[in-house]
């Protein structure tokens, strides 16, 4: 018997096998229009067609083709095999900075999460796209253990314009430091003024950084310098249910910010 590693090489390693058994499994093809389809020689074709038969993914009658109800299977599973890489290819860039220890969700939950990094051109980018997710959100929860302007500006501005419901368990190291920061300290001490806002210090270090706005889950990426390195944006239930158990869990254990604390 053949070893399966075997075939799935011999898809792997061309991006025309791939191409001419995905067109299969749609209906039937003339070869002529497979050729134009997928670009590809006459010689060339008839060998990929030559071998597909032989392992019984394909059926030809004269000058047509379709794939076989195990074609058809083939093609599903190496085409979830491909998607399952893409999404491990960028979760391996941010890895190095994911709280593994800290999440109770799989990995695998974060397949169609939006990963923002910086970029050459904008080294803020992630910043930016944080900064965008509470300014849209009727409703924004966070537990940090640190901030930056156009977080607090972002959410300022959803609260005043659009009495966004804002709710923040921080550090007591990052009250103090906010509370020290001349530009800092007024943003929050206007937050607190709203009615639709509570900032809850917790004296204790937080093992992990997230927001929550509307249906969004956002897990801030720092390294070991806590320089902010990548954002990853879920909408994933499992994902959902553990951020907001973690909000609720620390918001239980911490205190009401004292409005004092926000004047430099």
């Amino acid at each position: 018997m053949a070893d399966p590693l075997d075939d799935i090489a011999f898809l792997a390693n061309s991006a025309n096998r791939v191409a001419v058994l995905e067109a299969l499994t749609t209906g039937a093809h003339h070869r002529d229009e497979l050729r134009e389809r997928v670009d590809v020689s006459r010689v060339t074709l008839a060998r990929i067609l030559d071998d597909f038969e032989d392992r019984r993914w394909i059926e030809r009658t004269g000058q047509t083709c379709r794939a076989t109800p195990l074609g058809a299977w083939v093609s599903e599973a190496f085409a979830e095999l491909r998607e399952t890489m893409t999404s491990e290819h960028r979760l391996r860039e941010v890895l190095p900075w994911f709280p593994a220890e800290q999440v109770s969700f799989d990995v695998r939950c974060l397949r169609d999460a939006d990963i923002v990094t910086p970029t050459p051109t904008n080294m803020w980018a992630h910043v930016q796209r944080g900064a965008d997710c509470f300014r849209s959100a009727q409703r924004a929860r966070v537990v940090s253990t640190q901030t930056a302007p156009p977080i607090v500006e972002a959410t300022k501005t959803a609260v005043e314009e659009y009495e966004q419901r804002f709710e923040a368990v921080l550090t007591a190291a990052l009250i103090e430091t906010v509370g020290s920061n001349a530009t800092m300290a007024p943003l929050f001490a206007e937050l607190l003024d709203a009615p639709t806002v509570d900032i809850y210090v917790y004296e204790d270090e937080l093992p992990v950084t997230v927001f929550l706005t509307d249906g969004t889950v956002g897990l801030p990426l720092t390294d070991d310098e806590d320089i902010a390195r990548a954002l990853v944006l879920s909408e994933n239930e499992t994902v959902y249910d553990w951020a907001e158990s973690t909000f609720e869990q620390y918001r239980a254990r911490s205190d009401p910010v004292d409005p004092d604390a926000f004047t430099a």
